[in-house]
């Protein structure tokens, strides 16, 4: 007897279909004796990569947690509101600033002594551009202002102050603070021709805030009259006021208590520490260190024209270079 012609998808008998295991065989899935069951080898893969996954996604973690940390600190030191470095001027062959390099952050009163000589008042001169230094940088909010003039430089926001008082003697108190403010609409011919009403508020605005100056330096009385007439002291606080007019970021206070009597010179380190905690920032040259002491956060010492130590007042008061300098020049 014929045996039956296979149907399509069948095999003959003795011979397992496509697909279907041969006897003896264990079918898909189903492990043979002795042999782990395919799904346990792939779920130990699917461990195994799982466990990768972990570790790479631990990696990840501490590389973003690396990356994170990293970037505060960078932050940090890209906060610095002036950044001097390797600043150098000489005057027929005399190195009057010789390499000073230093940092300042915003929002402190950073006192700069040193002995006499020291190259003090010539670092802020080249900072404010009234020098222009043979070699060296000046970074101010981020952009270079190295030998830039003094006008874009106090327009950027950092002003200056000078070591002799420089009011206009036949000006008016309040005459001295309102020339201080750059921009102002009346102050051209052509600016004049348009009226009152194109510079009225402005001056109106300007007035307000000069007034709101001398209340708090407690020269309301003074306002009326010939800056000249004032005492050194008041001179010095004019001074600080017509700069504040320019609305600044950063002071430069070339000696501020140069020839004031002691009860105002405490009045003036007051305004000043007062000012540091509204958010201004200070750089300030001054020999009277009793009153660096008071006021800044942190010093700098010059000497020979270079930075010779940094840090607050107590340590550098008891600094042995900083001592042999002051004692030596």
């Amino acid at each position: 007897m014929t045996a039956a012609a296979p149907q399509p998808g069948e095999a003959a008998t003795g011979t397992p279909a496509a697909g279907t295991p041969a006897a003896g065989t264990p079918a898909a899935g189903t492990p043979a004796a002795g042999t782990p069951a395919a799904g346990t080898a792939a779920a130990g893969t699917a461990a195994a990569g799982t466990a990768a996954a972990g570790t790479a996604a631990a990696g990840t973690a501490t590389g973003t947690a690396a990356g994170t940390a990293a970037e505060p600190a960078a932050a940090g030191a890209a906060a610095a509101l002036l950044e001097v470095s390797d600043l150098r001027v000489e005057f027929a062959g005399v190195h009057a600033v010789a390499g000073a390099s230093f940092v300042i952050m915003p929002g402190v009163i950073t006192g700069l002594i040193g002995p006499n000589g020291a190259g003090k008042s010539t670092t802020l001169k080249l900072i404010a551009g009234s020098e222009r230094p043979t070699g060296g940088r000046v970074v101010y909010g981020g952009q270079d202002i190295t030998g830039h003039p003094v006008h874009q430089v106090a327009r950027r926001g950092l002003i200056r102050t000078f070591q002799l008082s420089s009011e206009f003697a036949r000006l008016t108190v309040l005459e001295n603070l309102l020339v201080a403010v750059p921009g102002q609409r009346g102050a051209s011919f052509l600016s004049a021709l348009r009226g009152k009403r194109y510079w009225r508020a402005q001056q109106e605005e300007l007035l307000t805030r000069a007034s709101a100056l001398l209340a708090e330096f407690g020269l309301t009385h003074a306002a009326d009259q010939y800056a000249g007439e004032l005492s050194g002291g008041q001179k010095r606080l004019v001074e600080i006021m017509r700069a504040l007019m320019a609305q600044p970021r950063m002071l430069l206070l070339d000696e501020p208590l140069a020839g004031v009597n002691p009860s105002l010179r405490e009045a003036i380190t007051e305004h000043l520490a007062r000012l540091r905690d509204e958010g201004l920032t200070m750089l300030m040259v001054e020999h009277e260190l009793a009153a660096v002491d008071r006021c800044c956060d942190s010093v700098i010492v010059m000497a020979a024209g270079r930075v010779l130590a940094e840090g607050p007042m107590q340590e550098i008061r008891a600094n042995k270079e900083v001592v042999d300098a002051y004692l030596l020049g």
